[in-house]
């Protein structure tokens, strides 16, 4: 069994997709329309970047979210005393 073919896999992009329609302001599809002429994108690539920025931004906020309501009970009193040791054997 080989690799998968570069067709199929693209097939297989193209069929995750789905179609939706959106109801944008007159003058803001008009802004970002001309957004996307002066990066050569289309539409439709210029919003699905832009919904992964944001996506992504919220990923990261709840990572950092959830990573500091673990550190609020997290007792790290207990690596103090090993930490001085080590410090102070660097000064020996």
């Amino acid at each position: 069994m080989g690799l998968p073919s570069v067709a199929g896999m693209l097939q297989s992009i193209m069929t995750s997709q789905r179609a939706t329609t959106l109801r944008l302001p007159e003058g803001l599809l008009r802004d970002v329309t001309l957004i996307a002429r002066t990066q050569n994108k289309s539409l439709n690539t210029l919003v699905v970047e832009a919904l992964q920025r944001i996506q992504e931004d919220e990923q990261k906020k709840r990572l950092f979210d959830d990573y500091t309501l673990a550190g609020e009970d997290a007792d790290v009193e207990f690596a103090f005393v090993p930490q001085m040791e080590a410090v102070n054997h660097g000064e020996s």
